[in-house]
């Protein structure tokens, strides 16, 4: 999977909605509850690419270049008129230990600066095949 996200102390979601013309895929309030205890830091507003099956990361993160491409200049106003930073963000689950491959055009990372973006990555590693799955007596993820 993988998303860009506009994160900031506190802004006007609509705003960001109306100018990209596009719905969010997430989205967060400073200060709104998150779970009992736990309320957000920031206001977020996203778009992500769903999860898939890939063993190449370029799969999820084309059509977020492409996004950036297509409303950099509104991109980056929206960053310097809220002040606040653009995320984008892989995450990754690796299964049968089959590692994908991680890289980035020199136009992706044009992009990515042309917004100054902070890139990261979440990579979730699973300690078992899952081909051998049907032998164990629990599931070592969850234990049923």
């Amino acid at each position: 999977m993988a998303s860009i996200t506009l994160v900031g102390d506190e802004f006007d979601t609509d705003f960001v909605t109306s100018l990209l013309n596009k719905q969010p895929d997430y989205l967060r309030i400073k200060g709104a509850m998150i779970r009992k205890g736990l309320h957000a830091r920031f206001t977020e507003w996203g778009i992500h690419v769903d999860e898939a099956e890939s063993l190449d990361s370029n799969t999820h993160l084309i059509p977020i270049f492409n996004f950036i491409e297509t409303n950099l200049e509104q991109l980056q106003q929206l960053s310097a008129k809220l002040n606040a930073e653009w995320h984008i963000v892989v995450c990754i689950n690796i299964l049968n230990e089959r590692t994908p491959g991680i890289g980035f055009s020199p136009r992706q990372l044009e992009l990515a600066s042309a917004i100054k973006a902070h890139i990261g990555f979440d990579l979730y590693a699973q300690q078992f095949n899952i081909d051998d799955m049907a032998s164990l007596d629990k599931c070592p993820l969850c234990g049923h």
